[in-house]
């Protein structure tokens, strides 16, 4: 009798749900710009453990309206915030930048991997900026 050995890191890890949206380095950004406008308005929950505790909040002023992933959030951290997510009806989308890129462009120093957008016009302003089509520059 044969015993076929398995690999434990084949097909059973699990993978990120989502890729990415494309984006140019001008979109990026433009990108960028609106989450740096946002933390400064007030209006922006920053990194996962925080985005999940406002997920669940009752505070209607705390809760996000949209959640952003970075683009190199381990699969543990997508599945946790895309499950809160999922269970308080909240949006959820992968941003076009890494959890560095997205700390710099909140003026922080350590690497933020999701961003909870609590005013619902800046995150559908941002939603539209990630999700555009590429924009070219060359007419």
């Amino acid at each position: 009798m044969e015993t076929k050995h398995v690999n434990k890191h084949d097909s059973t890890t699990p993978q990120k749900p989502c890729a990415p949206p494309k984006s140019t380095l001008q979109d990026t950004a433009r990108i960028c710009g609106m989450l740096g406008l946002c933390v400064k308005a007030g209006k922006a929950v920053l990194g996962a453990p925080l985005v999940l505790q406002a997920i669940r909040s009752m505070q209607v002023r705390r809760r996000p309206q949209m959640v952003f992933l970075c683009s190199d959030a381990s699969a543990n951290t997508c599945k946790r915030i895309q499950n809160g997510c999922r269970t308080y009806d909240v949006p959820c989308h992968m941003l076009p930048l890494t959890g560095a890129q997205t700390a710099q462009a909140v003026g922080k120093s350590s690497m933020i991997m999701a961003v909870g957008i609590t005013d619902s016009g800046m995150a559908r302003t941002l939603y539209e900026k990630v999700f555009s089509e590429p924009t070219d520059t060359h007419i």
